[in-house]
């Protein structure tokens, strides 16, 4: 119609976002006229539904960026003060917490595939985050996720959990453990296999889970672990393995704000900041990392850890500079450090990852890495068959 063309017209001339919604209000005929008036009311209320509905996208995204910062910076207060506030380990879908009952995934996931690929958040995030492609002249640009462009592929149900990254990095593990668990038990296909992809915090949530489970053979596993086995593959994406510089300089600057005696106020404030925020101080994983040491202490307190096993772990590792510049390794994905992300360690045989098992992304920076073009072609080339 002319009305809707002028209106794209002007607005493809400046740039500007435009859709048109249009309802079937009369039909052609001598009483177009008289119909017309007499539906019009339904249109008005139809129309404005729909433009409310889209609002209310735009709403809820800004308020899952509110969550996500809450929880990360004050996630472990909060959970104490009034845990009925705060998110547990869940499954979320369509915007709405699924229930990991028989019914309540049916439900949720209709068209169940044997294929599991969870997709685990990072600090101050939620499952949103994996929809994100970037902020352009007129806000944030969404686009499907890692789950959704790899569906048909990989023949899989994507699954994104939401979770409190307030909370220890090692409670989050477990958490993650049991729900799984749950989930592959009551899931409405048998599941073949598990897939794990987690950005920065996301990362160390999944290995600590891994790490939990007693380095025993497969037949030998408890049976709420047995699930387990069927775990082919995880995906760190820009994880801090060796921790973020970031976190250490508050760290630093906490301990240097506390010896002035006017000073210490705000060293108060740095040391509020969320037991998951220190976990990412050096990247620790398990309770003995942390236990019994003071949780403001600069020291590196992580066990050691253990051979690779029989699941393929795997890096994709952001980087602001290509080749290997040595500004790129230092500030890697402007939080995480290449060194840091891949795990590099003194012995190869030390690190999580096989060097033919990381791969290096630039330029890209660290949010970008939850949804590019170039990450998808990393993940498709490890995970699906190769072709002849």
């Amino acid at each position: 119609d002319m009305e809707s063309t002028a209106l794209a017209q002007v607005c493809g001339s400046h740039h500007l976002p435009f859709l048109a919604v249009r309802s079937i209000s009369d039909l052609c005929g001598p009483a177009a006229g008289q119909q017309f008036h007499l539906e019009l009311d339904l249109v008005a209320e139809t129309s404005a539904a729909a433009v409310a509905r889209l609002a209310a996208g735009a709403i809820r995204a800004a308020a899952l960026t509110g969550v996500g910062a809450v929880h990360g910076l004050v996630g472990d207060s909060l959970h104490r003060a009034a845990p009925i506030v705060t998110t547990r380990m869940e499954l979320r879908a369509a915007g709405r917490r699924v229930r990991a009952t028989r019914s309540g995934l049916a439900g949720a996931f209709p068209s169940a595939r044997p294929t599991l690929l969870v997709l685990v958040h990072g600090l101050f995030e939620t499952e949103a985050v994996w929809s994100f492609a970037g902020i352009g002249r007129h806000g944030v640009r969404t686009a499907p996720t890692y789950g959704d462009a790899l569906a048909d592929e990989l023949g899989s149900t994507a699954l994104m959990v939401r979770y409190n990254t307030g909370l220890r990095v090692s409670d989050n593990g477990a958490a993650l453990l049991e729900l799984l668990g749950t989930v592959v038990r009551r899931w409405p296909v048998e599941v073949g296999r598990i897939v794990l992809v987690g950005h920065s915090m996301g990362g160390l949530v999944i290995h600590s889970a891994l790490a939990q489970v007693p380095d025993v053979p497969v037949d030998e596993l408890p049976d709420e672990l047995a699930w387990t086995r069927l775990v082919t593959d995880t995906v760190s994406l820009g994880a801090p393995h060796h921790g973020a510089p970031l976190e250490r300089a508050v760290a630093s600057a906490a301990a240097a704000l506390d010896r002035g005696r006017r000073t210490r106020w705000a060293a108060a404030v740095l040391r509020a900041r969320s037991v998951g925020i220190k976990d990412m101080r050096h990247g620790n994983l398990l309770e003995a990392d942390w236990s019994g040491h003071d949780p403001d202490h600069p020291a590196d307190t992580r066990s050691p850890g253990r051979p690779r096993g029989r699941v393929r772990h795997r890096a994709v590792v952001g980087s602001l500079t290509r080749g290997d510049h040595p500004v790129g390794r230092t500030i890697g994905d402007l939080v995480v450090p290449v060194a840091s992300a891949r795990h590099e360690s003194p012995e190869e045989s030390l690190s999580r990852f096989a060097a033919e098992d990381v791969a290096v992304v630039a330029p890209l920076h660290h949010l970008t890495l939850v949804n590019d073009d170039r990450v998808l072609e990393v993940l498709r080339s490890w995970l699906l068959p190769p072709t002849d």
